[in-house]
């Protein structure tokens, strides 16, 4: 619909910032990373849950990395090095 919103317009007296306001919406459109990302929003984050879900799961990996990386360097440096020391 947004493509051919201009295609067909035969007015006399036609703004130039409608036109440009088209042309605009047009390349919004038509951009792939703004496809992708109403896609991705439309089928994975549609309801509350999925939101939640999701940044639950990604907060899990984030301390679990951190836990490795602490785990790693009290190997090699000894149990201090992954505590603040006050």
């Amino acid at each position: 619909m947004i493509n051919d919103l201009s295609s067909q317009l035969s007015m006399p007296f036609f703004n130039s910032h409608y036109f440009s306001l088209c042309n605009s919406l047009n390349d919004f459109y038509e951009n792939p990373c703004n496809k992708y990302k109403a896609i991705f929003i439309h089928d994975y984050f549609n309801t509350p849950w999925k939101i939640a879900s999701t940044t639950a799961a990604i907060m899990l990996l984030f301390l679990t990395f951190i836990q490795t990386v602490c785990s790693i360097n009290s190997l090699f440096h000894g149990k201090k090095s992954c505590y603040v020391n006050t």
